[in-house]
């Protein structure tokens, strides 16, 4: 492992120790996203934490995932479905909000305001 990596991987490590992580609909839907969670799911287990996903989210994801206009895009949306509920039943994800939130954006600035 070079300096860089190590110096990310101890970051990471921090970041999921002592904060919250919240993800929003484009990381989910991101090409790179395999890559996240293969390096973040070992930390979540570590350190009993989990990835807080607001419920807007799902609402965007399940919307997307029955695109007749972007075929990719409902393809990457109906996997980030999947993985999302295998994190779930392996309690590495949660679900913040309820069905009355069409958008994630709200949840977020309401949070980090």
């Amino acid at each position: 492992m070079t300096d860089i990596e190590e110096n990310a991987q101890g970051r990471l490590n921090y970041f999921v120790e002592k904060t919250k992580i919240f993800i929003d609909t484009s990381s989910l839907l991101s090409y790179g996203i395999d890559t996240f969670w293969e390096h973040i799911c070992p930390l979540l287990h570590e350190y009993n934490q989990k990835i807080i996903v607001p419920y807007g989210v799902i609402v965007e994801l399940e919307k997307h995932k029955n695109s007749t206009k972007d075929s990719d895009l409902a393809k990457r949306a109906k996997l980030a479905l999947e993985d999302l509920a295998q994190l779930r039943k392996d309690r590495m994800v949660e679900i913040y909000g309820d069905k009355n939130e069409n958008f994630a954006d709200h949840v977020f600035l309401n949070v980090f305001k």
